[in-house]
């Protein structure tokens, strides 16, 4: 049971920093149909991953969880800013593209749990 937690929990972390990083995949790439809906969780962990990765490795910051936390802090507050000024133009895309998004959401759910088996499997 416990591994079906840390599976929800990966899940939960992996959601959470793609709906953090939407607004700011949103603006950069505006000429895709999907506004970069589907790349948002990848393109958060490498971001989110590197602002924390480098200033640890260059010694400006210890390796602990408040670290980890201000880098995701450091993505989010500048994403919920911009998000906050286009709101409705954002929604109005998600009533708009409701079905493509929650495709790629449940395709990218299924992509994990069969990880989650291969990984469970070694």
């Amino acid at each position: 049971m416990k591994q079906v937690a840390v599976f929800a929990a990966w899940y939960a972390w992996l959601s959470l920093a793609g709906w953090v990083f939407w607004p700011l995949v949103w603006r950069l790439l505006p000429g895709l149909p999907s506004r970069g809906w589907p790349y948002r969780r990848v393109l958060a962990l490498l971001t989110w991953g590197y602002l924390f990765w480098l200033p640890t490795a260059l010694g400006w910051t210890p390796n602990t969880p408040a670290t980890m936390v201000s880098a995701l802090l450091a993505l989010a507050l500048p994403a919920l800013a911009w998000a906050r000024k286009h709101r409705r133009r954002m929604f109005r895309w998600w009533t708009q593209e409701a079905f493509r998004a929650l495709t790629t959401e449940f395709l990218f759910l299924v992509g994990l749990v069969g990880w989650a088996v291969v990984r469970a499997a070694n």
